[in-house]
């Protein structure tokens, strides 16, 4: 194995630095660790943008009040800069996979006891553009979004009126609605998701920034031990893929034919028909907590609807085949049930979540192009997924342990249909498990999380990879925390996941709050 000159000269720096401390004598290393606990007692302090600007104004207007966070995610790509990825055959001349710098201001004002006017913007710039040169990280070029935040809708993420009027909780604006409770996205199925710089995955750890807000009223009954939650959507706003020639952009797994001429989609219109609705009804009941819910939705992404055959210039190849790209209506029925027991010598807390996803296409590879007979390349099916979290911890709550399985059945069709990954089965199925510790000797400022994430389908063959993540998390003082995370994948090229070995990183993530 080759070491570069930068890991040879690293290697020798810290083997240098033991060297040196283990020479000194006691009483230089005491005053190694004065300096140290000074450094941290002024590092405990250090706020000057809230101590210096928030502070004063939330002094000085009593019904505002303003915070907000500065972050920095950046990580570097663990492989050599030049090699092809499974099917996707993706050029990688880069090294830093994002540098990106995120900016968070939240003002709300309290109009009076019961009203009160929220508002969040969101600021962000990825340097990773700037700081290299590269022709395969272009995502830029076709988007300036992946660069830096650039249109009012994504500057002002949230503005929302929010009111507590007798049973009533009031939301009425642009907002996010979590459901479920859930490590992933089970019940989770409100908001659209900005996935353009994250693999698919039915688990992030970002999700508060990856929901695309949007405008509703939120309006919510509550009783004793029960409540009834009404959404009225008129806004709609699709998910976002991974951007051509962004991180993790691969072309897609049914391969287009060169004659396909895609026409303009047409998003849903605001008109009143096709609004968004949505209610949900929760109950407590000792120990327990269910929730029903339905969803009349349409789909985040549009489907590509082969139409017909269409004669057009020698120029433009002569024939071309018309494809539409449409968003079609879902209804979503979902269910709920946790609980909390001990046994075991041990206290369990027990999720389960189902969502039953009706009229949901998917492409479909099977289907013949003859000129007197295009079908449309699609199949309508019905999609169950099903979710159980058992959580629970071990010595004295220093340990905790998530173990979630997951189960997705596609109904209506049969295996060789699909082929876009974690659709190629009628089946598929995986689990989540995650492993967090906080160490007691270090005041719990010190903590590591490790997550694993895998799934396989119903072919024995065959399966979609495992993703990993491992977090070493420092809380440096209630303003700024630290965080060096490593993340990598298995398996087969042609899977969710293993269509990524080669995109193991390694990353930074600071984040101060004001």
């Amino acid at each position: 194995m080759k070491i570069s000159w930068l890991t040879k000269h690293l290697y020798g720096f810290v083997l240098l630095v033991c060297v040196v401390l283990l020479q000194q004598p006691a009483r230089v290393h005491a005053g190694i660790l004065d300096t140290l606990g000074e450094l941290d007692a002024h590092m405990s302090e250090f706020n000057p943008i809230g101590h210096h600007i928030i502070d004063p104004i939330n002094k000085a207007v009593p019904r505002l009040h303003l915070k907000g966070f500065l972050r920095l995610d950046a990580n570097i790509n663990m492989h050599h800069d030049d090699h092809d990825i499974g099917i996707a055959n993706i050029e990688k001349d880069w090294r830093a996979q994002k540098i990106e710098w995120l900016a968070e201001l939240e003002a709300s004002y309290r109009l009076n006891d019961n009203w009160e006017l929220v508002g969040v913007a969101h600021f962000l710039y990825d340097a990773a553009y700037d700081w290299q040169r590269s022709r395969g990280l272009s995502a830029d070029t076709v988007d300036r979004t992946a660069h830096y935040y650039h249109r009012g809708e994504q500057i002002l993420r949230e503005f929302y009126l929010k009111g507590f009027v007798g049973n009533f909780d009031i939301y009425l604006g642009k907002q996010q609605v979590v459901w479920g409770k859930m490590e992933g996205r089970v019940l989770d199925i409100v908001n659209p998701m900005d996935n353009r710089e994250a693999p698919p995955s039915e688990w992030q750890d970002d999700y508060e920034y990856r929901r695309i807000p949007l405008w509703m009223a939120n309006i919510t009954y509550n009783w004793t031990n029960s409540s009834l939650q009404l959404l009225w959507i008129p806004d709609f706003e699709e998910s976002f893929s991974p951007l051509i020639d962004g991180i993790t952009y691969r072309p897609p797994f049914i391969d287009i034919p060169s004659i396909a001429h895609f026409t303009n989609s047409d998003k849903p219109s605001t008109s009143f028909k096709d609004h968004e609705w949505a209610l949900r009804y929760n109950l407590q009941k000792g120990n327990w907590e269910f929730s029903l819910l339905y969803f009349y939705t349409w789909s985040d992404s549009a489907t590509n609807f082969k139409r017909r055959w269409r004669l057009t210039s020698l120029r433009r190849g002569l024939i071309k085949l018309e494809v539409e790209r449409k968003y079609t209506r879902l209804h979503q029925f979902g269910a709920m049930a946790e609980t909390s027991f001990y046994a075991l010598g041990r206290h369990w807390v027990v999720s389960n979540e189902v969502v039953y996803t009706l009229n949901k296409y998917y492409t479909v590879d099977d289907e013949d192009l003859y000129p007197w007979d295009v079908e449309d390349g699609v199949k309508k099916c019905n999609e169950i997924f099903f979710g159980s979290r058992w959580m629970t911890s071990f010595f004295n709550g220093e340990l905790n342990v998530i173990f979630q399985p997951l189960v997705k059945y596609i109904t209506g069709g049969y295996d060789r249909h699909f082929r876009t990954p974690g659709t190629n089965q009628k089946m598929m199925y995986g689990a989540l498990t995650v492993i967090s510790r906080s160490w007691a000797f270090t005041n719990d400022r010190l903590s590591t999380t490790y997550y694993c994430l895998g799934f396989a389908n119903a072919h024995p063959s065959q399966d979609e990879g495992v993703r990993q993540l491992l977090e070493v998390k420092w809380k440096v003082s209630d303003y700024i925390s630290t965080m060096i995370y490593y993340e990598w994948f298995n398996g087969d090229h042609e899977g969710i996941y293993g269509a990524y070995t080669k995109y193991d990183n390694l990353g930074l993530y600071i984040k101060y709050e004001f």
